[in-house]
C-alpha cells in the first residue's frame, strides 16, 4: 500500500509540475514577439514533405496544387487556402491543425508542432516569400552590373567517404578527357586517360541523381534532389565551376536527365511518371509529357534535337517532337525496365537497353525494330554508344563491347553488378562503375583495365559517427539520472506520509462503546475506502506511466547497443572507446540493480507493481546481455551465469 501511496503523490506532483510549465510557455516573450518574419522559404519544405505528394500539378487532390508560391496563392475552386494575416481563416493552417475539417494529413497525426508554428508564423506575418536575407533564384543570378555571378569560382576539394557506395551518375565530356561522376554530395571531375581527379562541385540541394555535359562541352548540368521529396536541376560552367542557371521544382528524385544540342531546353523524368521539359532561359515548363505508366528512367534528345527518347520502368518507350510535345513514335518491344537509350550519330537509329537482357534498334523513319540482340551482360543497366561501338553492363557483372549485333569485341568482367557505363571519345576509353562504389577505366578496344579510383576514406565521418555515439550515451546516463532521482524522491515522500495514513486506517476500525461512536467510525472508514479506491486508479494510470519510461528507456539501450555493434563493424581498432563504454555500462548494471533494490526496500512484494518489477529485471537482464557482448569483443570472458541465477531467484 505505501508504494501505491507514493506514486500516486508523484504523479500529483508531475501533473502540477507540467501544469505550471504549460501555462508559463502559453505566456509570450519578448524573444517572440521580436522574432523576424517567416518566408516562404523556410516553409516551402515542409509542404514538400506533408502536402504536396498528394497536392501538386499532377495529382491535384480537391483541385490544390501546393508545390509552389504562386500555386498556393491561386487557392482551389473552392476558393483562397491562405488568408494573409489570418491564420485562422486559413485552410492551409486550420486543417494541418486539426481545427477544421478536413483534417490534414488525412487519417494521420497531427503534423508536429514545430512545423505548425512556423506554418502559422508565415501565414500571419502576410505570407512573404523570403525571410531576411536569403534571396532564391531559378534562372542565372546577376549582379547590380548584369554580370553573371556565383558563390563559386573554382573547384571544391573532393570529399572523402566513410564507406563506398554505389555511384549514382557518370557522363563523359563531348570533346575532352573528362569524367563526371556523382560524389558526397557533389560532382567530381576526373581525367580518365590518368585516372586523376581534378576537384569538386559542391551540390547542396541533396543527393546527385543524374548527370549531363551539354554538347558543346561548355555546361554541366546536373540534377539531385531528395528521394520523395524534391528535385532540381543546377547548370553548372565546366571551366570555372561556377552556377549558370537553376531550373526544375520536381517533388521526387529526378532520374533521367538531358539537355538539347542547342542548351535552351532541358528534359527531366522520375518517379512521376511524366517528363517535363523545362526552357533554361527562364525555368518555364514547356511540356509534359504523359504518356508513361512507371517511373521514367532514361531520356536522350536525338543529335539534331528534333526528337526526344524516354524510356520507363514498365518497358515503355516512347519518342517525342520537343518543340510540341506530341507523341512521335511509341515503341513496343521491351519486356522489362529500359533503363538506356542512345542515338546514332545521324540521328534515325535509336538504340535502346533494358533489364530484359535485349538491346535493341529501332528505325524513326516507320518506328518499327530493325534488331535485337542479347547484350550478355544479364539485366542490362546501363548503355553507352562511341562511333565504333556500343557497351553495355548489367547484373551479371560484366561489361561487353560490340561492334554490331553479330560481332563482339571484348568483355571484362567486375567483382559486382554494372550500374553505369560511358564512353570517353576522346581518350579512348570506356569508365563503368560497379554497385561496391569502384570506378574502372578501361581501354575502349579491348576493355583490358588501365585504373582503377575510388573516392577517399574520410576519418572525420568516422570522427562524427563518434561524436553521435558519446552524445546518445550521454543524453542516456542523464535519462537514467533523472529516473533514480524521481524513485529517490518518491521514496522519500512515502516515509513520511506512511504512517498517518495507516494509523488513520487503523483507528477507523477501533472498537466503538456506542452507535454514534460507531456510525461515525463506519463513515470514517467509507471515505477512507472511497480514497483507497480513487488511489488505486491513480495507481494504474502512475504503474502504466513508469512501464511506459522503462520501455523508453530499453529502446534508447537498443539504439545505443546498434551504435556500438555499427562503430565495431567500422572501426575494429578503436578498443579504447569499448573500453570506456564497457565502464559505463557497468555502471548502468550498477544502478539497475540499485534501483531495483530500492523499489523492493520501499513496499513489500505483494505491493510492487509485477509488470514495472518484470520490465525493470528485463532491462537489467538488457543491461548484462549489452556488457556481455562488449566485453566478448573485447577477448574478455564475463560471468553472466551468476548474474543470471541471481535474476531467477529474484
Amino acid at each position: 500500500m505505501q508504494f501505491h501511496v507514493f506514486l500516486v503523490m508523484a504523479c500529483a506532483v508531475s501533473l502540477a509540475q507540467t501544469q505550471s510549465m504549460q501555462a508559463q510557455s502559453m505566456q509570450p516573450t519578448g524573444a517572440e514577439e521580436s522574432s523576424p518574419s517567416v518566408g516562404y522559404d523556410q516553409v516551402r519544405e515542409i509542404l514538400r514533405k506533408r502536402c504536396v505528394t498528394c497536392h501538386n500539378p499532377d495529382e491535384m487532390r480537391g483541385d490544390l496544387d501546393l508545390k509552389n508560391m504562386t500555386a498556393i496563392m491561386a487557392g482551389s475552386s473552392s476558393g483562397p487556402v491562405a488568408v494573409a494575416g489570418k491564420s485562422n481563416l486559413s485552410l492551409l493552417y486550420t486543417a494541418a491543425a486539426h481545427l477544421a475539417d478536413p483534417k490534414m494529413p488525412p487519417n494521420s497525426p497531427k503534423i508536429p508542432a514545430r512545423e505548425l508554428d512556423l506554418l502559422r508564423r508565415w501565414i500571419d506575418g502576410g505570407l512573404v516569400e523570403k525571410s531576411g536575407d536569403n534571396p532564391t533564384h531559378t534562372s542565372v543570378q546577376e549582379n547590380s552590373q548584369g554580370d553573371s555571378t556565383s558563390d563559386a569560382s573554382t573547384f571544391a576539394a573532393v570529399r572523402g567517404v566513410l564507406q563506398p557506395s554505389a555511384i549514382a551518375a557518370i557522363d563523359a565530356h563531348p570533346l575532352n578527357d573528362l569524367v563526371a561522376f556523382a560524389g558526397s554530395d557533389q560532382v567530381v571531375l576526373m581525367e580518365s586517360d590518368s585516372g586523376k581527379m581534378l576537384g569538386g562541385i559542391d551540390f547542396p540541394d541533396g543527393e546527385v541523381t543524374a548527370i549531363r555535359f551539354s554538347r558543346d562541352g561548355k555546361t554541366l548540368v546536373v540534377a539531385g534532389g531528395v528521394a520523395a521529396l524534391s528535385g532540381k536541376v543546377v547548370g553548372f560552367e565546366v571551366a570555372t565551376g561556377r552556377k549558370q542557371f537553376e531550373l526544375a521544382d520536381e517533388t521526387d528524385s529526378i532520374l533521367a536527365l538531358d539537355i538539347s544540342p542547342d542548351g535552351s531546353l532541358v528534359a527531366v523524368g522520375g518517379p512521376s511518371k511524366v517528363v517535363r521539359i523545362y526552357r533554361v532561359s527562364d525555368g518555364a515548363v514547356v511540356h509534359t509529357l504523359r504518356k508513361h505508366t512507371d517511373w521514367v528512367l532514361s531520356a536522350r534528345f536525338s543529335p539534331d534535337g528534333l526528337l526526344l527518347a524516354s524510356g520507363d520502368r514498365f518497358g515503355g518507350l516512347f519518342v517525342w517532337n520537343p518543340d510540341t510535345g506530341e507523341e512521335f513514335h511509341s515503341l513496343k518491344g521491351h519486356t522489362g525496365p529500359v533503363t538506356s537509350v542512345a542515338w546514332d550519330l545521324d540521328g534515325e537509329t535509336l538504340l535502346s537497353a533494358g533489364e530484359d537482357g535485349k538491346i535493341r534498334t529501332w528505325n524513326m523513319h516507320h518506328g518499327q525494330q530493325t534488331s535485337q540482340w542479347n547484350g550478355e551482360a544479364g539485366a542490362v543497366l546501363s548503355m553507352a554508344r562511341s562511333s565504333q561501338a556500343t557497351y553495355c553492363g548489367g547484373r551479371d557483372r560484366r561489361l561487353v563491347a560490340w561492334q554490331s549485333p553479330e560481332i563482339q569485341i571484348a568483355s571484362s568482367d567486375f567483382a559486382d553488378q554494372i550500374d553505369q557505363v560511358v564512353s570517353v571519345s576522346a581518350s579512348g576509353c570506356v569508365v563503368a562503375s560497379d554497385a561496391s562504389g569502384g570506378l574502372q577505366v578501361l581501354d575502349a578496344e579491348t576493355l583490358q583495365v588501365k585504373h582503377r579510383v575510388s573516392l577517399p576514406k574520410s576519418s572525420q565521418l568516422l570522427d562524427d559517427v563518434f561524436a553521435r555515439l558519446d552524445s546518445a550515451e550521454q543524453e542516456y546516463v542523464a535519462l537514467r539520472r533523472e529516473q533514480r532521482t524521481e524513485s529517490n524522491d518518491i521514496s522519500q515522500s512515502d516515509v513520511e506520509t506512511s504512517d498517518f495514513d495507516t494509523g488513520t486506517i487503523e483507528k477507523a476500525f477501533e472498537p466503538a462503546l456506542n452507535a454514534s461512536v460507531l456510525q461515525q467510525q463506519l463513515t470514517l472508514a467509507t471515505e477512507h475506502v472511497q480514497q483507497i479506491a480513487d488511489s488505486l486508479a491513480s495507481l494504474e494510470a502512475a504503474k502504466s506511466s513508469i512501464e511506459t519510461q522503462i520501455a523508453a528507456q530499453r529502446q534508447h539501450l537498443d539504439d545505443a547497443q546498434q551504435l556500438v555493434q555499427s562503430l565495431l563493424v567500422l572501426s575494429p581498432d578503436q578498443r579504447t572507446a569499448l573500453l570506456e563504454s564497457k565502464a559505463q555500462q557497468e555502471q548502468l548494471l550498477q544502478a539497475a540493480n540499485d534501483m531495483y533494490a530500492q523499489l523492493r526496500l520501499a513496499s513489500d512484494s505483494k505491493s510492487m507493481s509485477p509488470r514495472a518489477a518484470s520490465l525493470l529485471m528485463e532491462l537489467t537482464n538488457e543491461f548484462q546481455q549489452s556488457l556481455a557482448a562488449t566485453k566478448t569483443a573485447l577477448g574478455e570472458d564475463y560471468p553472466v551465469s551468476r548474474l543470471q541465477s541471481k535474476s531467477n531467484v529474484q
